[in-house]
């Protein structure tokens, strides 16, 4: 029994990177009045929320993109909002940047069997 037990520890660990999900993330914003939030585009959508992550010394963005087919190319646009003391959003200017499809390597050149 303890050898079974043993083996589903092991098999959790070892098989957990694998279900690991990408992240859209950016620097720690340490000012003193960071976003509490993320206003995130990604290829002309919907606008998605995301919350501020506490991170040491101030918020980061993390936002899951596991829905995503990284094979092929993305555009992403991200804010950071807060709510002012009156209720209203108010968010900074975008930044955008363009995931590229991954290309296929270059031939190689020179390959041949020698002996």
């Amino acid at each position: 029994m303890k050898k079974v037990l043993l083996f589903l520890a092991v098999w959790f660990f070892l098989a957990s990177p694998v279900w690991a999900s990408p992240f859209l993330v950016c620097n720690p914003d340490t000012t003193t009045n960071p976003p509490t939030f993320y206003r995130v585009i990604v290829d002309g959508g919907t606008p998605l929320s995301s919350p501020a992550q506490a991170v040491t010394g101030g918020v980061r963005m993390h936002h899951d993109v596991a829905g995503l087919n990284l094979l092929q190319t993305h555009q992403f646009t991200v804010s950071a909002c807060k709510v002012n003391d009156v209720g209203v959003e108010v968010c900074s200017a975008t930044s955008g940047f363009t995931y590229p499809a991954p290309t296929a390597p270059a031939p190689a050149t020179g390959v041949k069997l020698e002996q």
